[in-house]
């Protein structure tokens, strides 16, 4: 069948169905893992391309016109058949796909290189990584178990602690001085703000009069810590590969301040683990167990 004049590049189709569901760009950027000039270039050729806007602009935030509306029921509708053709179908042939959603530092940070190892072991379970900064949500139907780093407890989902976490503050390889008054730090903080909280109580320090920088991805703090722009609290697991090749340096050490801080195993509640789920369940659990603290 020859293609279709009418029918739209895919990447502008997920790019509206993701700002459709988020009501954000920004939002979308990041769960497309691309910039928010491209969701907005992706979405101006969609509209183009049908003739009409699909969203009202406002200052912070986006909305859908009536003609968005209309045009997502049937896009979700074409996406829901795209997706149960192709699980039908790779379940007749004994391929079975896993979605996973985890932070995106999480992922680039330690899972994406442990899955090979999955991957050898389990080549029937195709790994669907989605990193996302946004809360799962199982009913949405968007993931099926998820990694949470975090203290829990969370509404709406079952939950496993896997690992405990143990943090300190991190800065660039090249810094000389130790860690002094936090006053005179800058502080760079992520959407755990609380790390810096309890590490701080931990020690008997106070961080009043610190400066801070808020940043929304750890891998921007990280980033940013070996740029040295300032002081990170640092997640062992996550950082220690970066202060072994040089990059960072550990200004303390790491300790596990709070024993339900650390990386949690999510799934919608209640619900029955698939055989795919039991199997990448209890393979993260035995990679875990591996790591020597």
């Amino acid at each position: 069948m020859r293609s279709s004049p009418n029918l739209p590049p895919l990447l502008s189709l997920r790019a509206f169905s993701a700002v459709a569901r988020l009501l954000s760009f920004r939002k979308a950027a990041d769960e497309l893992l691309i910039s928010q000039s491209t969701v907005s270039h992706h979405i101006r050729q969609l509209e183009n391309t049908l003739g009409t806007p699909l969203f009202v602009r406002h200052a912070r935030s986006v909305s859908l016109t009536p003609e968005g509306e209309r045009y997502l029921s049937h896009i979700d509708a074409a996406f829901r058949t795209i997706t149960d053709a192709t699980a039908e179908l790779r379940a007749q042939v004994g391929l079975q796909t896993l979605r996973v959603t985890a932070l995106p530092s999480f992922c680039s940070l330690w899972l994406v290189s442990c899955l090979s190892s999955f991957s050898e072991a389990h080549p029937e379970i195709e790994i669907e990584l989605d990193p996302s900064l946004e809360n799962i949500s199982f009913t949405r139907d968007e993931a099926d178990l998820g990694i949470r780093y975090g203290t829990g407890p969370w509404t709406g989902v079952d939950a496993t602690l896997l690992h405990v976490e143990k943090i300190a503050p991190v800065a660039h390889a090249a810094r000389s001085t130790s860690l002094g008054d936090l006053s005179d730090e800058q502080l760079l903080l992520s959407l755990k703000k609380h790390e810096w909280q309890v590490w701080a109580k931990s020690q008997g320090v106070t961080l009043a009069g610190a400066k801070r920088m808020p940043l929304t991805d750890y891998n921007v703090v990280v980033q940013a810590a070996i740029d040295g722009s300032g002081v990170a609290i640092g997640r062992q697991l996550l950082v220690d590969p970066l202060v072994r090749a040089g990059r960072l340096k550990w200004l303390a050490d790491p300790k596990i301040v709070d024993q339900r801080l650390g990386y949690w195993l999510v799934s919608a509640k209640g619900r029955a683990f698939t055989p795919a789920m039991s199997v990448f369940a209890d393979w993260l659990t035995g990679a875990f167990a591996e790591i020597k603290t």
